[in-house]
């Protein structure tokens, strides 16, 4: 039950963030796009020196970005009750990654009050959490670059990928192929002009 006018966007935005899904404007096929956010295969295609354009991949790192413990309210107790009331929920689940608190030195702490999840939906807050824990115990990057335009690569908005290039290497030195999704794509006559997140 929503008890107050709320608008559609902010419902959408919960649900989008609680249930780890994305959502965008796919221009050239004129749709609202929706996908689950999951693990990049191994085996998706590799955007590496052959197809990058040397000089342009750029990282940026998002340390706000990373949690170590998830607490989850859920089981609302009245609709008239605040959204962010942590005493209006019945159940609060709360999920810590040890290890990353010890390796970074600090607890990142994420909370979500969850309407969404009903009495009795543990099982579901559990998964929530450990989706978020998941993701986001090392602070996922944000990257940019661009692609030739040539060949049977074509990216698409939304699509996931693997990204190899020397900056990207593991902690003994070897590259690694970090799993990346499209957030931007800005096509161009020459090039594909590329953002995405890990």
């Amino acid at each position: 039950y929503i008890a107050e006018p709320t608008p559609v966007e902010d419902l959408i935005s919960e649900l989008v963030k609680q249930a780890t899904l994305a959502i965008w404007w796919d221009d050239a096929a004129r749709k609202l796009r929706l996908t689950v956010i999951r693990a990049i295969p191994s085996s998706a295609t590799v955007f590496s020196d052959d197809n990058v354009l040397e000089g342009s991949l750029q990282s940026n790192e998002q340390p706000e970005r990373r949690i170590s413990e998830v607490q989850t309210y859920f089981a609302q107790r009245s609709p008239i009750g605040g959204v962010e009331d942590p005493s209006n929920y019945r159940s609060c689940v709360i999920t810590t990654n040890l290890d990353a608190v010890a390796k970074y030195g600090t607890n990142a702490i994420k909370t979500l009050f969850s309407r969404w999840i009903p009495f009795g939906g543990r099982a579901i807050a559990e998964r929530v959490n450990a989706i978020f824990l998941g993701r986001f115990e090392d602070a996922p990057r944000r990257f940019s670059h661009s692609l030739f335009r040539y060949g049977n690569i074509k990216p698409a908005l939304g699509g996931g990928y693997q990204l190899q290039a020397w900056p990207l290497q593991s902690a003994t030195g070897a590259r690694e192929n970090v799993p990346i999704q499209i957030v931007s794509l800005d096509p161009r006559e020459d090039r594909y002009d590329v953002e995405s997140a890990e």
